[in-house]
């Protein structure tokens, strides 16, 4: 049901609403919250609190301003334009270029000067996460149509490199950092747009730096030469240096000052960041609070230092839950109070509560266009309520929540369940899995058979017009505090079941994420594993109808060089099955998530993300096709007037006599009532149970007894426990390296022969 709500109304429901999120975190714990926010958000009563936040007489434009500098006033150092003025900037931050280049364009950059007044923006320009170090002339390219872009539509622009995984600026991958600052420096000499912002996170992120004096010193000895390298080239551009703790230490460089190493004095133009969510850092008056990130930024004002929020957000530290506009009304009032230049995360139509745009949802939204047009602006219902209040903010204005249509969807999920790894779901529940808040899917999450199997369910329709974040519409399922780790395992591998009602073009890229801490909580497997919808119909069905691909991913290949060691904690898994060009529309199921060492079978292409892969085709032994090699080595047939038990079993098909003949020796059965499935893939508990019964009938004596001996049982189904036993104690067929049976797996049919051959050496 859709209906309308009041402004007001809509509001309280979007900061009151129970949020449910898995926080990756990547700075800090978050806040306790009651229900989302701590009281009703009322904007006029806020206003009224808290009334900096209205009005914007600071904020004035390059052409006006000119060369940005330093100041002191009323004992607090500021940023000040050419004549000695104060001077407020205020504007947006990207989000990665890597990710959302779209955002560069002259129409956009117009939207946020014009519409938006914002009179800066910030370019994020990632290093690591597959950014500049991995493509360096691509991604600096677009940062220079970005200084092009903020100086044609009268912006500053702040030229960010993004230090963020690792944290470290010092770390390997971020060794470019001289040069390109030189060379965007050669670019515009001294230009009154630009604000360099050399390190934006300084973190704890492996290899990173401490939360401390000695974290700081480290910062300080990689932003010096820049520094000297910079001023030395005759740039007294104002240049922004982050802090340790994810840029909340501003007290330790107050404390210590960067130094322009040219006069052996502190550099007069450099200034510190504050980052703050304000659904996790809360507000603090008084300056001697070293754990809270307002109270470090009161230090640092009191003893000297300018700073600049180069980034904030209304939601949690992890861009997720909320939005927390309370909380962002005084973060705000504090810095608008202090002249403390300030720019929002960012400029994203990302499923997160952070970005400015409306994302892709499934049956909810679609995801906003980056470039408005040419009519330079967004509507109001492009953004989302971050966005909207955010815009306000930066032009000074009364926030007035505009209407919305609100599609009202109830959501039974299975119980959530305990959080295991090995994930089988035969308890019926989630077993701690649950979406992604970034998910373009999020709909019920239920408990479903699969190929005699329980497993986790969901509906999917991938959209006509996509959006431009390949993740953006796809379903994003995450496994999240798990703290697992992958042992002496290479392989995650689990079973995805495909039951589309449409599948013809394009393709499913499945991902793999992770979050380990040590790591910078974010690590992803370079290799994707794309399935073809063309050649969907070339696999083989599970008896309920269903395409089942054994995914799988090397845990030894993992992107930027990162490695998961043997020990090193997860934390996070999250599968995101993401559209390229596809219509698929149907249900996914997920099931037997598990660490091996070794896939039992593949059938999907590998790709990197950034093109279409090699196919590897690898054959599965058919039902069928296993049966006649069996039958054959035992030397049966079929009685004359023998004919097929099974009504899918044609009398014409070159192995329906074999079929025949295994079913009156009682070795075969059939998989439901009267269908053998005879082109369907044979699973390898379905092996052990015809191998233990061909045993009896060639040997004459009963299989042992017992239950069977590996790490996986509990994925055994238990009309095929005893028969698993029976060949584990021959020896006829034997679990892999990390003593699994993997027994919903498939088998080449060279593989099969392998077995059958130990078969006829038992018996």
């Amino acid at each position: 049901m859709k209906m309308r709500m009041s402004s007001r109304i809509l509001a309280i429901v979007i900061v009151t609403g129970i949020i449910v999120a898995y926080l990756p975190g990547s700075s800090g714990a978050a806040a306790e919250q009651d229900n989302g926010s701590k009281a009703a958000y009322s904007p006029s009563k806020s206003e009224a609190e808290y009334a900096r936040v209205i009005g914007k007489d600071a904020v004035i434009k390059p052409s006006k301003g000119g060369a940005l500098r330093l100041v002191a006033k009323n004992g607090i150092k500021t940023l000040s334009d050419a004549s000695g003025k104060p001077i407020q900037l205020r504007g947006m931050s990207t989000h990665g270029l890597q990710w959302f280049p779209q955002i560069v364009n002259d129409n956009a950059f117009a939207a946020l000067a014009e519409d938006w007044e914002s009179n800066v923006i910030r370019l994020a320009m990632y290093v690591g996460e597959n950014g500049y170090a991995s493509t360096p002339a691509v991604i600096k390219q677009r940062v220079i149509d970005g200084i092009e872009f903020a100086i044609k539509n009268d912006m500053y622009v702040i030229v960010d490199w993004h230090v963020h995984a690792p944290g470290d600026p010092n770390a390997e991958v971020y060794a470019g950092a001289m040069d390109f600052f030189s060379e965007i420096s050669d670019l515009y000499p001294n230009n009154k747009h630009i604000l360099y912002e050399l390190a934006n996170e300084p973190s704890s992120n492996e290899p990173g730096v401490t939360n401390d004096a000695a974290g700081w010193a480290t910062v300080k000895s990689y932003a010096e030469p820049i520094v000297k390298m910079l001023r030395g080239k005759g740039n007294d551009n104002i240049i922004i240096v982050g802090s340790p703790n994810w840029s909340q230490r501003p007290d330790l460089a107050a404390d210590n000052p960067i130094m322009d190493l040219n006069k052996g004095v502190a550099d007069a133009n450099t200034m510190y960041t504050v980052h703050f969510y304000t659904g996790t850092h809360a507000a603090a008056d008084k300056s001697s609070d070293r754990t809270n990130v307002m109270s470090n930024a009161r230090y640092a004002l009191e003893h000297g230092e300018a700073l600049f929020a180069t980034e904030w957000g209304t939601s949690e530290a992890s861009g997720n839950n909320g939005p927390f506009l309370q909380e962002a009304d005084v973060w705000l009032d504090f810095l608008n109070e202090n002249n403390i230049s300030w720019v929002n995360w960012s400029l994203t139509n990302k499923n997160e509560t952070s970005g400015a745009f409306t994302p892709f949802e499934l049956g909810k939204t679609e995801a906003t266009n980056l470039d408005p047009g040419i009519d330079r602006k967004w509507d109001v219902s492009e953004l989302s309520i971050s966005g909207e209040y955010v815009r306000a903010r930066i032009k000074g204005i009364a926030y007035e929540p505009k209407e919305r249509v609100v599609a009202e969807q109830t959501i039974v999920n299975a119980p959530l369940g305990v959080p295991t790894l090995p994930s089988n779901f035969e308890d019926s529940t989630l077993q701690g899995w649950g979406w992604d808040g970034a998910s373009g899917v999020k709909g019920a999450l239920t408990i479903e058979e699969a190929n005699g199997s329980k497993a986790v369910a969901w509906e999917v329709a991938y959209p006509e017009v996509k959006p431009t974040d390949g993740w953006a519409s796809a379903p994003r399922i995450m496994l999240a505090g798990i703290n697992a780790t992958r042992g002496t395992n290479r392989y995650l591998i689990f079973d995805l079941f495909l039951k589309p009602v449409r599948a013809s073009e394009g393709k499913l890229s499945i991902n793999l994420a992770m979050a380990p801490p040590s790591l910078g909580y974010w690590a992803q497997a370079s290799d994707n594993y794309d399935i073809s919808l063309a050649k969907l119909g070339e696999r083989p069905k599970t008896a309920d109808g269903l395409y089942r691909i054994e995914v799988s991913f090397d845990m030894n290949k993992i992107n930027e060089n990162k490695s998961i060691e043997a020990e090193t904690v997860l934390r996070d898994l999250t599968i995101v099955v993401a559209d390229v060009d596809s219509d698929y529309a149907g249900t996914m199921y997920l099931d037997n998530v598990r660490f091996a060492n070794q896939p039992s079978q593949s059938g999907g292409e590998k790709g990197d993300g950034g093109g279409e892969g090699e196919a590897v085709a690898v054959e599965q032994a058919t039902r069928a096709e296993f049966v006649a090699a069996l039958v054959k080595a035992l030397g049966l047939t079929a009685s004359a007037e023998g004919k097929s038990a099974f009504v899918d079993v044609d009398p014409a098909n070159e192995n329906a006599g074999a079929i025949a003949a295994a079913h009156e020796a009682g070795i075969v059965k059939g998989r439901s009532g009267e269908r053998f499935g005879p082109n369907e893939a044979i699973t390898r508990e379905e092996m052990a149970v015809m191998i233990a019964r061909a045993y009896e009938h060639k040997s004459g004596k009963e299989p042992p007894a017992g239950e069977p001996n590996f790490a996986d049982n509990a994925l055994i189904s238990s009309w095929a426990k005893a028969a698993v036993g029976a060949v584990q104690a021959l020896g006829i067929m034997k679990g892999s390296g990390d003593k699994r049976f993997d027994p919903k797996g498939t088998v080449t049919p060279a593989a099969s022969e392998v077995i059958i051959r130990q078969l006829m050496r038992k018996a």
